[in-house]
């Protein structure tokens, strides 16, 4: 009887080392997830920015400051917003803002941009 107890508790001891092994198999798995998934949505945010910014331009070269001052769209979960703003002299401030809600933890993510764009060179040039 005392024999049986010996190898049940290294049979125990076994078991707990597959558990913590198998667990930090998946741990690291899902953070390998998270990472490739947070990087494409921060690519995917950059790239947002930038059309965002070439479409304001486009906007400032076809219309006036005041219809183009702010231009908002969503597309597929994505908020993005773009605000011309603090003109002095034809020179002005561009902020994009662009927020999604991440499908790993449900939680906001944000990217900000900030542009300063003189007006007089944005009419002048007709493409960048």
């Amino acid at each position: 009887m005392n024999s049986r107890a010996f190898y049940s508790f290294y049979v125990f001891v076994l078991l707990v080392f597959i558990a913590l092994a198998v667990g930090k198999y998946f741990s690291r798995v899902g953070r390998d997830q998270h990472q490739g998934i947070s990087c494409h949505i921060e690519m995917q945010m950059e790239m947002f920015a930038n059309d965002l910014s070439q479409l304001t331009k486009a906007c400032l070269r076809q219309y006036d400051l005041k219809q183009c001052q702010e231009l908002s769209f969503e597309l597929n979960g994505y908020q993005m917003q773009s605000f011309v703003h603090h003109c002095k002299n034809d020179v002005c401030i561009l902020d994009v803002v662009i927020e999604y809600i991440s499908p790993l933890s449900s939680l906001p993510l944000r990217y900000t941009n900030r542009t300063i764009w003189n007006l007089k060179n944005l009419k002048q040039s007709g493409a960048d």
